[in-house]
């Protein structure tokens, strides 16, 4: 079998990119024949440019589709082409792809082709349908596609997906995501220099949020619930993650959060630090991780976190329940400061002996989530569903 794995873009990875990534390179190391394809340019920018970029496996063979970010029905249709050509040429036999643009055009481009394709669901589907233009492109894919199968990223995400599209229950199954950045052991060192920069004294205890800096990430929520007690308990804040926008987000509210944090007395304790290569250290750095978005149907941050052992305080929204089922993880509702801030003191009075187990049932759950067996499932779903 000769897979494409199809994303939006590799420089600048986000959650599903750097799955996609990571997807290519497994499959290559099990020998199967798979190929990389980036729906935009290999010179694709975002406004950040900070964020540090990402090596491509050099045993993944890339093709760029060159689609601009606001297609016109001609960009589509001639990108459906090339795609279809590409296919051919490579002599694919199946499609994995994510992403609203790339998972419509690989359905167009494969339409009587007897090629497999299966989309990703990285995102909990709208309880309500909505009539727009991108549910009746769904639509058109449900019904035309009729090679086209989905995997939601969470049981929860897939009931969401099922819903919403309309599709029969046999087209829709879960593959939970895996762990993409390499988590290595505590190192004291990198430690220590990571608290360095931060200016730390010997008592002060990190406080973590990772992900893009998005209202709907829940950082103002984070904000107005811990801002007030970081002297107290002397903590710092540390956000680490992009900070552009996305579609629908109020860019607004973020700044007015950055500047709130910047006329207070304690912004010396409260750290954007962008996108960093260097998670997993900033990770065994912290006392615990904070994870309280509106929505989520999975949450990659909180299996890396479970594999590193850190505690986390989690919202109460989407998959997230399913993710850490079985662990110590303090569930909350979304926007809420005051749940939140007594979940964060709650957890700065566990013992040692609490913590301890607090790490054992993460780390367990943690293996769930291994590239492997996402790896593995991904491939027995396009074996298993070929005619």
């Amino acid at each position: 079998m000769r897979i494409l794995v199809y994303t939006t873009q590799v420089r600048y990875p986000g959650g599903y990119e750097n799955l996609a990534l990571s997807l290519a390179e497994s499959l290559a190391a099990l020998g199967v024949p798979a190929f990389l394809l980036c729906h935009h340019s290999a010179n694709f920018a975002i406004p950040d440019d900070s964020c540090p970029q990402r090596e491509i496996p050099a045993v993944v063979a890339t093709h760029y589709l060159n689609m601009p970010t606001s297609p016109s029905l001609r960009h589509v249709i001639r990108g459906a082409l090339r795609l279809r050509k590409l296919v051919r040429q490579l002599k694919v036999d199946a499609i994995e792809v994510s992403g609203y643009a790339p998972s419509i055009l690989a359905a167009l481009a494969t339409l009587g082709m007897r090629v497999r394709v299966i989309v990703g669901v990285h995102a909990v589907a709208p309880s309500t349908r909505a009539v727009n233009a991108k549910w009746l492109a769904w639509q058109l894919v449900r019904l035309c596609g009729a090679r086209v199968s989905f995997y939601g990223v969470s049981q929860m995400a897939a009931e969401a997906w099922l819903r919403y599209i309309g599709c029969t229950r046999d087209r829709v199954a879960t593959i939970y995501n895996s762990v993409t950045r390499p988590v290595a052991g505590r190192d004291p060192l990198l430690v220590q220099r990571f608290r360095d920069e931060l200016g730390c004294m010997r008592e002060d205890r990190i406080v973590l949020c990772v992900g893009r800096v998005l209202v709907s990430k829940g950082h103002l929520t984070v904000v107005d619930a811990l801002l007030p007690i970081l002297a107290t308990y002397k903590l710092r804040l540390v956000f680490a993650g992009r900070s552009d926008t996305e579609p629908g987000d109020d860019g607004e509210q973020v700044r007015r959060m950055r500047n709130c944090v910047e006329a207070s007395p304690l912004c010396d304790r409260v750290h954007f630090l962008g996108a960093r290569p260097d998670v997993d250290v900033i990770m065994s750095a912290s006392h615990a991780l904070v994870h309280v978005p509106l929505q989520e149907a999975f949450g990659l941050v909180l299996a890396e976190a479970m594999t590193v052992g850190l505690p986390i305080i989690a919202s109460n929204v989407g998959g997230i329940p399913e993710v850490v089922a079985g662990t110590d993880t303090i569930l909350v509702p979304p926007e809420d400061p005051l749940a939140l801030r007594n979940a964060f003191l709650d957890c700065l009075g566990w013992s040692d002996e609490r913590q301890a187990e607090c790490i054992r049932k993460g780390r367990e759950r943690a293996m769930d989530f291994h590239p492997d067996r996402r790896t593995d499932q991904i491939l027995a779903l396009l074996q298993g569903s070929r005619h």
